[in-house]
C-alpha cells in the first residue's frame, strides 16, 4: 500500500479567519492553530 502523498503548497495553510492550518506530511496528521491564543495562562483554580 503507497502512503497518500500530500502537495507540499498544502502543509502550512492560513485560512480567511487567520486561523493556521499544519498538515504533518509523513503521517498526515491535521493541527489548527489560532493566532493569540498560544501566549495565554491556563486557567487555575
Amino acid at each position: 500500500m503507497q502512503p497518500q502523498l500530500i502537495p507540499e503548497s498544502n502543509y502550512l495553510m492560513r485560512m480567511a479567519d487567520g486561523t493556521i492550518k499544519q498538515v504533518n506530511p509523513f503521517t498526515g496528521t491535521e493541527v489548527w492553530t489560532v493566532p493569540g491564543r498560544g501566549n495565554r495562562p491556563l486557567g487555575v483554580g
